[in-house]
């Protein structure tokens, strides 16, 4: 195999990789971008439940002859309101994983982008050196920035568990 088809075949599989890779970020982008839709509604269902528990729970216990009935009210309402706290946080968690994605996503459709000025070599089918570094240098550019947004997403979670928990390095 010379130099120009082994150039040309390296360029195909990067880019394909890179086509996976945009896609996969972007259905994974899309899922938690469903789930939080999900668990923010989920939320606000809690939200108005123990709100209505609460008063619910409030009128009964001024009757006196009902505490019973009262104090499962109010244990719902502390369910609710626990649900609810957890859920918001999980949320949070999902939006900056679906930030990091998507920021991936935009990464690898930059490197595609790139990848088009090669076309033209495409054409008459000889990839020069320079045309084939400056794909390779690419991606490993790419490679570099997504693992700088992995490191920058986990670190995100990290303080966020450490502030929630109020733990102290």
């Amino acid at each position: 195999m010379d130099g120009t088809s082994y150039r040309l075949q390296r360029i195909i599989e990067i880019q394909n990789q890179m086509k996976v890779e945009k896609d996969r970020r972007s259905k994974l982008t899309r899922n938690y971008k469903r789930i939080v839709k999900i668990i923010n509604i989920t939320d606000n269902v809690l939200s108005v439940l123990a709100i209505r528990l609460s008063i619910a729970g409030v009128g009964v216990l001024s009757t006196i002859v009902a505490i019973p009935i009262a104090l499962a009210t109010e244990a719902v309402t502390v369910a609710a309101i626990l649900l609810f706290t957890v859920g918001n946080q999980f949320q949070k968690r999902l939006e900056l994983k679906a930030e990091k994605h998507k920021e991936i996503m935009i990464l690898a459709k930059k490197l595609n982008e790139i990848s088009k000025h090669v076309s033209t070599a495409f054409n008459d089918e000889t990839i020069s050196d320079e045309e084939f570094a400056l794909v390779v240098s690419q991606l490993d550019e790419f490679l570099r920035k997504k693992e700088i947004a992995r490191t920058k997403s986990n670190v995100k979670i990290l303080k966020r568990i450490r502030k929630v928990f109020s733990v102290k390095k």
